[in-house]
């Protein structure tokens, strides 16, 4: 079966106006203690069009030189195929910022800053498609964190230290972050699409709004001659609501169907550790060590030969270390590297093989 198509995607336009205010001050309670407040308003207007109208030239008799039309195309006009649409949205924005910082005793000091916002999102498409209009109206109330996080850095001096000559510099950060994605709306209509006859798009009007929530600790440790450092750092991942393109395969046929779906189960976690290390009377040697583990669960929406797909599961660990000696000599540098890695991935569905892969 040939199939030859011209699409003509004009007009396509877009207009955004946007426009903020921002307020900033700072209040110093005492020597020790000062907070920096911020806030920010933003609106922002979008207006896109989009137009695309496809015509099937396979229905021509003669389709002519690839990359010339032929005469008569504009009667092979296919309206099941072609589309305007019109997106209309309009923002409000609020952000405030607040960092606090203070002084300790010894020295020592800690931060704490959060910037959280929050905003209406209110979407007006217009579609119209085969001679039908389609109407897609949302508000989403979203809330964000772009950081929010509290850092304490403190030293610590050995009791046995009398020259107290030694200290410890500790640092410990804490932070979360939230992101939220809103569905593609073209997504949202509930038409098929198959100008492609073996990809057929398929809408999805129940979709929700998807939200990603990233936790990380990290702890690094530095004595005040700085010839060591370590960092140790986790961190957490989960996605709520994630939005798929999933999909389901007819063998006997060759066609695909395409969907997007909102699926839970999304998360990684890891955990690393990182050492450098000087040494020597001269401080011409220096060790690293880099481990880290890595988890992650992703799932998706497959089915083979089935009318509906189901969720797969996937998922994958993965342990590594490479460790580092080096020796300056002179202007040369002589190091001895060695790496190890070990990944393990698994599937819940029968129709996914293990794979267990093992570097040296």
């Amino acid at each position: 079966m040939r199939k030859r198509q011209f699409f003509d995607n004009s007009p396509n336009r877009s207009l955004t106006f946007m426009t903020n205010a921002d307020y900033a001050t700072n209040l110093k309670f005492s020597s020790r203690l000062n907070l920096n407040i911020s806030l920010n308003y933003e609106y922002r207007f979008v207006n896109t069009d989009k137009d695309s109208y496809m015509y099937a030239l396979d229905r021509l008799a003669d389709m002519g030189v690839y990359g010339t039309l032929p005469a008569g195309y504009v009667d092979t006009f296919d309206p099941d195929n072609s589309y305007t649409s019109r997106t209309i949205e309009n923002k409000h924005t609020l952000q405030p910022n607040l960092l606090l910082s203070g002084r300790l005793k010894n020295n020592n000091v800690f931060d704490l800053y959060i910037s959280p916002q929050f905003a209406f999102l209110h979407q007006h498409f217009d579609y119209w498609r085969a001679g039908r209009s389609y109407l897609v109206s949302r508000n989403n109330f979203l809330t964000t964190s772009r950081r929010a996080a509290g850092r304490l850095t403190f030293r610590m001096v050995p009791s046995t230290d009398e020259s107290r000559r030694f200290t410890f510099r500790h640092v410990l950060e804490l932070s979360y972050n939230l992101d939220t994605k809103t569905p593609d709306l073209v997504h949202m209509i509930d038409v098929v699409n198959d100008a492609d006859p073996l990809n057929i798009a398929l809408g999805n009007p129940d979709l929700k709004n998807e939200s990603v929530n990233t936790w990380k600790l990290q702890w690094t440790f530095t004595p005040h001659t700085r010839t060591l450092n370590n960092v140790l750092l986790a961190s957490y991942n989960y996605t709520r609501n994630a939005l798929v393109r999933g999909y389901t395969y007819d063998t006997s046929t060759g066609v695909r169907r395409n969907r997007t779906y909102n699926v839970d189960g999304n998360h990684t976690a890891s955990l690393s550790d990182n050492l450098s290390l000087q040494f020597g009377p001269r401080q011409q040697f220096s060790l690293s060590n880099e481990v880290s583990y890595d988890y992650t669960n992703y799932a998706d929406m497959i089915g083979v030969n089935l009318q509906d797909p189901v969720k797969s599961t996937v998922r994958s660990s993965n342990v590594s270390d490479r460790i580092k000696l080096g020796w300056q000599l002179g202007k040369q540098n002589i190091s001895l590297i060695g790496y190890f890695a070990n990944r393990h991935t698994t599937s819940s569905r029968e129709d996914f093989s293990d794979i267990d892969a093992r570097h040296m």
